[in-house]
């Protein structure tokens, strides 16, 4: 989820932003098709509370360590991006307590793509076969709300599988398809004023935020209400008995997957669903009137 998001806040030049996952055995490649490395994007991976990203993107990761959680998986993570190409060692015995210092890589694997961005991903041993089934697991519905990303592929060396998740729009649908089946899904945005009032201390330069509700559709355009839906903040929370998709800047918990209940900010955030909804029933109704 971490590369994901990562991936989305990247800048792109090309038509078709992509992240893409390849998974072998004793190791994970990630590539994707943004702009690149810069000299200040290696000093924020170097340091922990420095990011490149400002607060009024909406970014989750706020605690300037998100990249670094995947010192989990493994000890040793090689990028090759943009004429960078370097290490950084979780395990450093010169550097053991302070920083984390980038060691530069005189030969490229073949598996490496130079024309993409590659994160090279050496799996510690320990990895047990349950965290290979999360890439299965994986929520096609996430790329609905991700703000550059336009296809998410998962290559399973292990298994000889490959799922693509791809995002298209049409006459203001957006369609998810992934593999063979395609969903589509009607997007309500609003734009809302922040009072003063609910500025929590992570959020208080935030002036404007959005507020965005995603309806399931079934083949005649009507809303699907057959399922609960799952919140989000960019990436999936877990349902909290809603009919259709949230997509709101809340404020989550370290595990990402819960929404702190008490914060000031999340409540005003869940009082203005209401409105928001009023505003689709009124294009459901404009869209069947003009059917």
């Amino acid at each position: 989820m971490e590369l994901i998001q990562n991936a989305d806040d990247n800048e792109y030049t090309v038509k078709e932003p992509f992240i893409r996952f390849i998974i072998e055995q004793d190791k994970i490649l990630v590539q994707n098709n943004g702009k690149g490395f810069s000299e200040k994007h290696v000093q924020a991976l170097c340091d922990v509370a420095n990011s490149t990203k400002t607060k009024k993107m909406g970014y989750i990761g706020e605690k300037g360590i998100g990249f670094k959680s995947v010192f989990r998986i493994s000890h040793t993570q090689q990028i090759f991006s943009n004429g960078f190409r370097f290490e950084l060692r979780g395990n450093d015995k010169e550097f053991p307590l302070s920083y984390i210092v980038p060691y530069w890589i005189e030969n490229v694997p073949n598996y490496v793509d130079l024309g993409l961005t590659n994160i090279v991903l050496p799996l510690r041993e320990d990895i047990s076969e349950d965290f290979f089934k999360k890439f299965q697991e994986l929520d096609p519905t996430l790329i609905l709300f991700l703000r550059k990303l336009k296809r998410i592929e998962i290559h399973n060396i292990i298994n000889q599988t490959m799922d693509k998740i791809i995002l298209k729009e049409e006459n203001g649908i957006r369609i998810i398809q992934y593999n063979n089946i395609k969903k589509n899904y009607k997007v309500i945005k609003q734009v809302l004023s922040v009072p003063k009032e609910v500025r929590e201390d992570k959020r208080n330069e935030i002036e404007e935020t959005e507020l965005v509700l995603a309806f399931p559709l079934d083949e005649k355009g009507d809303a699907k209400t057959d399922e609960e839906q799952k919140v989000f903040v960019f990436l999936p929370t877990r349902s909290y008995g809603f009919k259709f998709l949230i997509q709101g800047d809340f404020l989550v918990t370290a595990n990402r997957e819960e929404i702190h209940k008490d914060k000031k900010w999340n409540i005003w955030l869940r009082d203005s669903i209401p409105d928001v909804l009023i505003k689709s029933i009124e294009e459901f109704k404009k869209d069947n009137q003009n059917q």
